[in-house]
């Protein structure tokens, strides 16, 4: 019997997560470049500022993210359930709410910079003038800061993957050669730094826009009468990692507070190298989640729940695998590592090294709790999502620094990180539990949820058209063994083998795309068929002789309707038959 399988997804998965990883890569790299350019030319001092604005950049991130992955997100599941009105509904509103906060968030912080870096320096006044000179700056470039990577979420949206990571990619080309020009050659201190990124995101905006430009589902459209109630629902769905990025803030000003309290500025640099390689692990872990959202929203719209599986599952191994190879480099090398970012002298070596080593050992949780915030903020447990986002981003870390640091001293604030990810799994554990004790249908540690009254046969089959018949007796079976009416029985597998032998044939294909997914579900008074493959873009109803004399003229004289899609690099294949015996 032919059965479904992750080949199709596996391999879109794939053919998406390296330029995903090249975009996380990309949106982590402004801060990585500006750290090591500034740490080795400017000195470890200008390292410290860079580290202490750092939550500042995060607030920017928290408004993308809260916009841009909630309306992206949406976005995607509209796709999935067919509703492109309401999906280009989702990005106009999205995308003039990106506007209107970028230029607020611009204003206040220009009038606001000195305040804003006297509060960070509180107790590293050496390094005041040093954060003044880079946050003005940064303020200025805020609104690109924002604007950029909340218009690529959309563009990843739509399948353009390698567009929106290149994007991102040309924004920090930019930045790194603009870096050595105003740092190295001008002579313009910390300053240049921030204004080559705002230089390299302005240009970068210009090739989204291009992009957005060009893609045919990404179209602005009027207001709709419920922009209010739309925008909550993008800002709920937003709402847990945006959490998570904004307690990010809380968390590093706290912890770099506590921090300067017990080593000073020495500690101040050795947590900026901690922070540097974690944007190192989030080029992974955001890339490995960032590939998952849009398949997973699509494949949860159409209520494919074998297809949510096989997503979540790709992305949890790649994300815990690269969490501990890196893992095992920061604990083998961590004094090289430190000495990438022009850290050398044997004091601030020493405290960065064992730093490193224990705040290392948090990372495959790490990993693990963000692409659990993810599954989910999609899958409607918004929530839960929020709570683990407020225990991992700050509510156990933060007290657990302060009260070890007191215990253990310094190494006690290393230690809390890995605690308190451990800390925040058990309790995820038993959140879990309590919602399958109040909903028995929820399974697993992402709760997915079967619907009884929807009975679904899905297979995977190769591109051989021996295959179609074979699948068209076990759909026959299927129907009958569930008490369809034998018309509609045999009408559904007539249906299920034309189309098949149809994809088969009018679809070029190379390398391994040689498979299609189907996926046959029985509803209340019809039945629903979906065919997939991840060969070249072909829409059938385009070839005039294929609808004339073609499988497809056979399909459609026994269905209620056909419609085709291309969403995320994937031809998709709509057919219905109404139930005659309903």
């Amino acid at each position: 019997m032919l059965e479904r399988k992750g080949i199709i997804i596996n391999q879109q998965f794939m053919k998406f997560f390296f330029p995903t990883i090249l975009m996380a890569m990309a949106l982590s790299l402004s801060t990585v470049i500006d750290g090591i350019i500034v740490g080795n030319i400017l000195g470890p001092d200008a390292l410290a500022a860079v580290n202490l604005v750092l939550p500042i950049t995060l607030l920017f991130n928290s408004v993308y993210v809260l916009i841009g992955v909630g309306g992206s997100t949406l976005y995607s599941v509209a796709l999935g359930k067919r509703q492109k009105e309401r999906a280009r509904e989702l990005f106009t509103v999205s995308v003039l709410t990106m506007i209107f906060t970028a230029i607020v968030i611009c204003l206040l912080g220009l009038y606001a910079c000195g305040p804003l870096a006297k509060a960070l320096t509180v107790h590293a006044r050496d390094l005041t003038e040093l954060v003044f000179d880079y946050l003005r700056v940064v303020m200025l470039a805020s609104p690109f800061l924002i604007l950029v990577p909340g218009l690529v979420y959309f563009l990843r949206s739509t399948g353009e993957v390698k567009l929106a990571s290149f994007v991102l990619i040309a924004a920090n080309v930019i930045n790194l050669t603009l870096d050595l020009i105003f740092v190295v050659l001008l002579e313009s201190g910390i300053g240049g730094a921030a204004l080559a990124t705002g230089c390299g995101y302005f240009v970068g905006l210009l090739i989204a826009l291009g992009g957005v430009a060009r893609a045919k589902e990404l179209r602005f459209c009027g207001l709709p009468g419920h922009v209010f109630s739309m925008l909550k629902n993008i800002m709920g769905t937003g709402l847990p990692l945006t959490i998570n990025t904004a307690l990010n803030f809380f968390r590093l000003t706290c912890v770099n507070a506590i921090v300067s309290v017990y080593l000073g500025s020495d500690g101040v640099t050795a947590f900026s190298v901690c922070t540097s390689c974690l944007s190192i692990v989030s080029m992974f872990v955001g890339g490995s989640a960032q590939t998952m959202i849009p398949l997973l929203g699509t494949f949860y719209g159409e209520q494919d729940l074998s297809g949510v599986r096989f997503t979540i599952r790709k992305a949890v191994a790649i994300t815990v695998s690269a969490s501990l190879i890196l893992l095992v480099i920061f604990e083998a090398i961590p004094s090289t590592i430190t000495g990438l970012f022009g850290v050398n002298d044997p004091h601030q070596v020493a405290i960065a090294a064992q730093a490193l080593r224990i705040y290392a050992i948090s990372l495959p949780f790490m990993g693990f709790l963000f692409i659990s915030m993810c599954v989910y903020q999609v899958v409607g447990y918004q929530n839960l999502s929020s709570l683990v986002a407020l225990l991992e981003g700050f509510a156990i870390v933060v007290p657990a620094a302060f009260l070890l640091a007191r215990i253990m001293g310094a190494a006690g604030i290393w230690i809390a990180f890995p605690a308190g990810e451990l800390l925040t799994i058990l309790l995820l554990l038993l959140f879990v539990r309590q919602k399958q004790k109040k909903n028995p249908g929820a399974k697993g540690i992402f709760l997915l949820e079967e619907n009884p009254n929807r009975q679904v046969m899905e297979v995977t089959l190769p591109r051989e058209e021996t295959q179609a018949a074979l699948l068209s007796g076990q759909a026959m079976d299927f129907c009958r063994k569930r008490g369809v009416d034998p018309v509609t029985s045999h009408m559904a597998a007539v249906a299920v083998e034309e189309m098949t032998v149809n994809t088969i044939q009018s679809r070029e294909t190379g390398g391994k795309n040689r498979f299609i997914d189907v996926r046959l579900t029985l509803e209340e008074g019809r039945i629903s068929m979906i065919f997939k493959d991840n060969g070249y873009p072909f829409d059938p109803f385009q070839e005039t002789d294929l609808r004339q004399f073609g499988n497809l003229a056979v399909a459609e004289a026994v269905t209620s309707g056909i419609r085709y899609d291309y969403i995320l690099g994937m031809n998709c294949t709509i057919v219905t038959i109404d139930r005659k015996g309903d």
